[in-house]
């Protein structure tokens, strides 16, 4: 389903399609043509949803991609994805270094592209990152930075979600 040849990697979608991921990974080692760094590293397969998972790293940033087998469809995340253990959804924090809030977002993976759920703001001045979910319902949060941490929990209850703050 993927092989890796050199730099180049190369993933196989239904019908033989196949889709190859050319990393550049001599242009990250000076400051000559950062713009032509990239890699790419396959993350896995999550066979129940027949998704792909693949990180692109840049210079500065990068994203993760899921690719669809049977259609190669992609959906572009700005961090990594975190699944819950019935493999149902997805939940990341998007990293914007740029901002004082980050947005929170889940997604339903029985459809692609996947549908959102949950796209809420973080409050503070420091990142955060979903840390893990605790159950099929319950996603915890944890602010990141100097200091005391802090957690909030995502919780889906009669098809709403709602966010608690750790005081």
């Amino acid at each position: 389903m993927a092989t890796r040849k050199g730099e180049r990697l190369t993933l196989t979608f239904a019908a033989g399609r196949k889709q190859a991921f050319d990393s550049n990974a001599k242009a990250c080692e000076g400051y000559d043509n950062v713009d032509a760094c990239l890699k790419f590293f396959l993350l896995g397969y999550l066979p129940d949803q027949k998704i792909y998972v693949v990180k692109r790293s840049a210079y500065e940033g990068g994203d993760y991609r899921l690719l669809k087998f049977d259609s190669g469809a992609q959906l572009v995340l700005g961090d990594r994805p975190i699944f819950s253990p019935d493999g149902a959804r997805l939940a990341v924090v998007d990293a914007d270094y740029g901002s004082a809030e980050s947005p929170l977002g889940v997604w339903r993976l029985d459809r692609f592209p996947p549908s959102r759920e949950l796209e809420a703001k973080l409050p503070g001045d420091a990142m955060w990152e979903v840390a893990r979910w605790i159950d099929k319902d319950t996603i915890e949060i944890t602010r990141l930075g100097i200091g005391e941490q802090k957690k909030a929990f995502a919780r889906l209850a009669k098809g709403k979600w709602k966010i608690d703050y750790e005081k």
